[in-house]
């Protein structure tokens, strides 16, 4: 639950050299004439363990995910429901817990408050899908659940200094 709630890792330009000579050598090898397949598995076997230590050792937050199982259990709520409930009350209640008290488990284990795990969590989906589907915006806006393309505006502006349009267009 941890890569899928982190999708996105920092690493430094070490670890990018580093994996970036691995991909190199690994498209050598592919464009070579007798090309060993188990040397590219090898290699990519190497850039999934690299990348997994690199992401386990620079996140504060790793074990933080996993001490309590109401930040898991409310993590794989967020991933399933974000797209039509946005806010803490809803997950509170499905974990039976009260939302201060959700938010405050947030704040301890994750530096956080609940709702901005929701909100960063329709932010990712909203930056995909405007970068990556051909849907209008007017049709994301209601794919996320929101009422109105300018309380979406609003969200995505104040997340990110842009507007949709903007962003899909950058």
């Amino acid at each position: 639950s941890y890569y899928q709630s982190h999708p996105v890792i920092d690493i430094s330009e070490a670890h990018y050299q580093l994996l970036l000579y691995e991909c190199k050598a690994i498209q050598k090898e592919l464009n070579g004439a007798n090309t060993t397949l188990a040397l590219v598995q090898t290699r990519c076997q190497l850039i999934c363990l690299l990348i997994s230590k690199i992401a386990e050792g620079g996140s504060a937050d790793f074990e933080g995910d996993h001490s309590n199982p109401i930040i898991t259990k409310y993590i794989a709520l967020v991933d399933l429901h974000f797209k039509q409930e946005h806010s803490v009350a809803f997950y509170a209640g499905k974990l039976h817990i009260s939302p201060n008290y959700l938010n405050i488990i947030c704040r301890k284990n994750l530096h956080a408050a609940a709702s901005s795990l929701i909100y960063d969590r329709i932010l990712l989906e909203a930056k995909r899908l405007l970068k990556v589907s051909e849907m209008s915006v007017k049709d994301i806006v209601y794919a996320l659940g929101f009422y109105d393309h300018a309380n979406f505006s609003k969200f995505f502006r104040s997340q990110t200094g842009m507007t949709p349009t903007q962003f899909k267009e950058f």
